[in-house]
């Protein structure tokens, strides 16, 4: 059963969703500068991030921290100073400065501390008092990081699109909590490049391949790189499901997708943009303008 949720504001641009540590979802509108919340019976308030930086605007990546809050990226159009903010379950933002750091996706790290990608070269870690960490691969060239998430060996991984001096490489990532990163090449198809990862129920990272339509990538924690079709559009995130199954969107066409671990797929015809399972089981979903939507899937 499918119910659709009006944005809290005309033009809010909802974009990404996330469980919060008081039961409710919380979602980023980047058309307003707001972070959203909406409880499991569809009750919506927004709370607006009065920020030291104007200009800067939430990008679209949402997580729950180790202290309670809520984290997410901040981006700036104007190529201005971005941040990462914070903002606790009663709508109380601060903003901790990056200089000139374009931050992308944020996670919470297995050392209690929000870990966050950097668009060029960098990944990084910010504490919960706001101490910001960056970690460079010193000669491996990472560029064009892009989603991180925490695997199930105690690392961070994290997709990454490489452009050197004789072409474009295409990678997975994997850093420690103490900074030390390798990066995986083979077995990626060419000029796939990988966007949205998440760990699967079967100790494997999950990664859609952003360019190549249909493509769903398999990595071991090992390395080992399996490549499954799945559906016909350009996927982008995925995230794990209550079943064990991944869940990804698509869009060209827009549609939500589910694989199995054994690569068996369903595609369902809904658009999203951020993507979560709900406290309530439910497949919750942002719907850029169109506000946000809620799967219940029969068992």
């Amino acid at each position: 059963m499918y119910t659709h949720y009006n944005a809290p504001e005309a033009n809010a641009g909802t974009s990404a969703i996330a469980n919060g540590p008081d039961g409710a979802l919380w979602f980023t509108e980047v058309g307003v500068n707001r972070i959203g919340r909406i409880t499991t019976t569809g009750v919506v308030t927004d709370y607006p991030i009065p920020m030291q930086n104007a200009l800067a605007i939430p990008s679209g990546f949402i997580a729950a921290g180790s202290d309670g809050a809520l984290w997410f990226t901040e981006w700036n159009k104007n190529v201005g100073t971005v941040a990462i903010g914070r903002i606790t379950t009663a709508g109380s933002a601060t903003q901790y400065l990056t200089g000139y750091n374009m931050p992308e996706d944020i996670t919470l790290g297995p050392d209690r501390n929000m870990w966050f990608t950097v668009a060029v070269i960098q990944v990084a870690k910010i504490t919960p008092s706001g101490s910001i960490t960056y970690y460079i691969n010193g000669g491996a060239g990472f560029d064009g990081v892009e989603q991180i998430t925490t695997g199930p060996d105690g690392a961070l991984w994290f997709t990454e699109e490489i452009t050197t001096s004789s072409g474009h490489i295409d990678g997975i990532g994997r850093i420690t909590t103490a900074g030390t990163a390798e990066q995986y090449f083979a077995g990626i198809s060419p000029n796939a490049y990988p966007y949205g990862i998440a760990t699967g129920s079967d100790g494997a990272l999950w990664f859609t391949e952003s360019r190549i339509p249909g493509r769903i990538g398999r990595i071991t924690t090992s390395g080992k790189v399996t490549e499954f079709t799945a559906g016909t559009g350009f996927n982008q995130l995925i995230v794990p499901g209550p079943d064990g199954a991944l869940w990804f969107t698509s869009v060209e066409p827009s549609q939500i997708g589910r694989i199995t671990t054994a690569g068996a797929v369903t595609m369902y015809p809904y658009s999203g943009e951020g993507l979560v399972f709900g406290p309530d089981g439910a497949l919750w979903f942002t719907l850029g303008e169109g506000g946000i939507g809620r799967l219940q899937f029969s068992h």
